[in-house]
């Protein structure tokens, strides 16, 4: 996956909106998408990555391909 400071800066952002009521119970999956550049004409996906987040807790479901 990224490296650990991406994923803990992420995961900082998730627990400050964990202490939202109405948001106590939510489940959602965080993607992040790596290209070539940003040229939808020649550039490409070279990486797909996605956890899963259920009560602002990561599930362990992730899925990563290069």
């Amino acid at each position: 996956m990224h490296s650990q400071k991406t994923e803990w800066s992420f995961l900082n952002d998730i627990k400050s909106l964990s202490k939202i009521d109405s948001l106590k119970k939510i489940k959602c999956i965080a993607c992040s998408i790596k290209t070539t550049g940003v040229n939808h004409e020649k550039d490409h996906i070279i990486e797909l990555s996605a956890v899963e987040i259920e009560n602002f807790k990561l599930t362990g479901r992730m899925f990563h391909i290069i």
